[in-house]
């Protein structure tokens, strides 16, 4: 993650051998919604540390989005289920 006001690198996220299929922005701008394999992460933005760690697809998870209040987090899956 850059810090665009400093040009600077803030964080890097290591993703697991299957890599990043999606990320999204809580609406607060403090965690990043990342999908990858059958899972979804939470990343703490200040810190780079993950948060939560969202199991239950039986697929890759192709997207994740918050919902407007940032209270929920959303994961598709190639599983054909939506997640909540």
């Amino acid at each position: 993650m850059w810090d665009i006001g400093t040009e600077s690198l803030k964080a890097t996220l290591t993703a697991d051998d299957y890599g990043i299929h999606n990320l999204s922005f809580n609406p607060d701008g403090k965690t990043l919604a990342e999908s990858s394999n059958r899972t979804a992460f939470l990343w703490d933005i200040e810190t780079g540390v993950v948060k939560l760690t969202l199991i239950g697809h039986r697929y890759t998870v192709n997207s994740v989005s918050f919902s407007p209040d940032g209270k929920m987090v959303a994961s598709l899956s190639r599983d054909r289920t939506v997640l909540l």
